[in-house]
């Protein structure tokens, strides 16, 4: 009968679980009498209440964004063209914050809780026309129609077409939303394990701006030509998520902890693209400013949000009190498979993923 008494007393929840080298009897019994939490005078009868708050320092990455290359022409026609450069946005870092707030129902150790994420990115990049003459600046991207493409004004570049500049500019502003249920099961007095399991919410915005510059001289006029290609894609999904969390227990105070997530989400994207030129020659005999391409897509799809973090955690807890202040530090890394859906080419919808990392600071008190 002991024996099977402390075996129930190891699923307690972290305020009955002391941080020493031992656990013994005695501090089972006094913190959980009759083997619960709320027998007697126990001061953590009742639910408990926690607030936390998140500094996010994390950077954001997407496939499929390049928009430029440089290649050498061969020096004749057997030789191999030599290697050249991929032009990218520059990825920067942004701040970001989540913020949280639960209950606690010590009399069987759940947890309900919910917070909210945000951040913005933006990144931007340029490229210019090699100084060697040997070397071209192209396009990664089919741009303008194919309609008009036998115009020698209205033109279409497709990829790998010569051009004199290119710019790109990416934008994300990213929102998500947890509402999780969880509970801690105690694997002795150096581990403990946290089970989760909720819903995962998200509506994000992207846009990317594609600048082209084109200089021709044809006979007897100079054409400055631009071609700017606007793409946007408006998301929002929903889906259940599942998780757990382990630490391992330093010291009394330090603990190191670890956790992973997973999410299939149901998303609904909607994803537009215009391209549009602008024409100003020297002579001005034809300037013009023209809409070629504008298209809209909608359709829904299911995509795999998967999330861990690794870091270091200080924790007070007040003696015989309810009152908790923790602290931690972690780096925290999430892929969303497939989250952005521009139209590559004219024909065809690119979905890349987007990779967000970098530092969060978490502090949480419980009252």
């Amino acid at each position: 009968m002991k024996t099977a008494k402390l075996l129930q007393l190891l699923l307690l929840f972290p305020f009955c679980i002391s941080a020493e080298e031992k656990l013994n009897e005695r501090n089972f019994i006094e913190c959980a009498p009759e083997l619960t939490l709320c027998a007697g005078e126990n001061e953590f009868c009742g639910p408990t209440y926690f607030f936390e708050g998140d500094f996010l320092y994390w950077t954001a990455r997407e496939e499929g964004l390049a928009y430029a290359s440089t290649s050498r022409a061969p020096e004749n026609a057997t030789a191999s063209v030599s290697k050249g450069e991929v032009f990218s946005p520059n990825p920067e870092w942004s701040p970001g914050f989540k913020v949280g707030a639960g209950v606690l129902f010590p009399e069987d150790f759940w947890e309900v809780f919910a917070n909210y994420t945000y951040s913005t990115f933006s990144t931007s990049g340029s490229a210019k026309t090699p100084s060697n003459p040997n070397d071209l600046l192209v396009s990664q991207w089919n741009l303008g129609s194919p309609a008009t493409q036998n115009n020698p004004f209205l033109s279409f570049i497709p990829i790998n077409t010569p051009i004199t500049s290119a710019k790109s500019n990416w934008d994300l502003d990213f929102n998500v939303f947890d509402l999780m249920l969880r509970r801690n099961f105690f694997l002795g007095a150096k581990f403990y394990l946290q089970a989760q399991f909720g819903l995962k919410g998200t509506w994000q915005k992207q846009k990317y701006k594609l600048d082209f510059r084109n200089i021709l001289f044809p006979p007897g006029v100079d054409v400055d030509q631009r071609i700017i290609a606007r793409f946007e894609s408006d998301i929002w999904g929903v889906g259940t998520r599942g998780g757990v969390e382990g630490a391992f227990v330093l010291t009394k105070s330090l603990h190191l902890y670890g956790n992973f997530a997973l999410t299939p989400l149901l998303v609904h994207f909607d994803s537009q693209r215009e391209d549009r030129i602008i024409v100003s020659t020297n002579p001005a005999i034809f300037d013009y400013d023209l809409i070629l391409t504008k298209l809209r897509d909608e359709f829904y799809a299911i995509k795999g949000v998967f999330e861990n973090e690794l870091g270091l955690r200080y924790e007070y807890q007040r003696e015989n009190k309810p009152t908790r202040f923790m602290v931690q530090l972690g780096f925290t890394s999430q892929l969303w498979s497939s989250v952005s859906a521009f139209y590559r080419r004219l024909d065809e919808v690119a979905h890349g993923d987007l990779s967000l990392y970098g530092l969060t600071v978490k502090g949480r008190i419980d009252f």
